[in-house]
């Protein structure tokens, strides 16, 4: 019998039981099957700081496996063979403690992209990262633009966002002043860009003075 790890893909919380060595051929044969499999998604990535180690993350059409190198001053110059996990599609799609471990160490656009591909959204343009995405919409007319919103949550969110809207915005009307740009954080860029000067004029009026009845001096 060996010991081996479970529990989240981070592994910080990870407890101990005991398994047999069948269990480890069966492990083996379903990571071989994993990874055989045509490849939908992969990513490598250091977990914050201020760990150092190093994980990377597989995703096929049969599961996932997930690896993880421990990094130490003792081991960094050497080479270590990683922990290894395997899972389901099931469990990508419904363990929040997956979904954690994936998006504190790889980031909310890689775990969007993993949930969407697990749930079989398969277009290739909806698992683009948003910020690949936005430079995409920049292309587009603005009624394009509207159009695309509606096909998807993704892509909603990608076509309303202030990353999007703020760029939209200088590409349109020129450069932002700093009363423009704290206004954008009250209200959106979006709402900005179509704002007509006159709203707008009012608007930067209101934000001067209630900056005025607030501030001490």
């Amino acid at each position: 019998q060996v010991s081996m790890a479970a529990g989240g893909a981070g592994g910080e919380s990870d407890a101990f039981r005991v398994v047999t060595s069948e269990d480890v051929l069966q492990n083996t044969y379903n990571m071989k099957e994993i990874l055989r499999a045509p490849k939908l998604f992969e990513a490598s990535n250091q977990v914050p700081s201020p760990g150092k180690d190093w994980c990377h993350i597989i995703v096929t059409e049969r599961g996932a496996v997930w690896r993880k190198w421990k990094i130490t001053l003792r081991n960094q110059s050497s080479a270590r063979a990683p922990t290894e996990k395997i899972f389901s599609l099931d469990d990508l799609k419904l363990d929040t403690s997956i979904h954690s471990d994936i998006a504190r160490i790889f980031g909310t656009d890689v775990l969007r992209q993993i949930q969407r591909i697990v749930s079989g959204c398969q277009d290739h343009l909806s698992r683009l990262p948003s910020s690949i995405m936005v430079r995409v919409v920049l292309n587009l007319d603005l009624q394009t633009i509207a159009r695309l919103a509606q096909v998807n949550q993704h892509l909603r969110e990608v076509c309303n966002s202030d990353q999007l809207w703020k760029k939209l915005y200088h590409l349109h009307l020129g450069p932002s002043t700093d009363e423009v740009d704290t206004l954008a954080q009250e209200m959106s860029w979006k709402k900005l860009f179509f704002m007509n000067k006159l709203q707008l004029q009012k608007e930067l009026s209101r934000q001067r003075r209630n900056f005025y009845l607030t501030d001490p001096n």
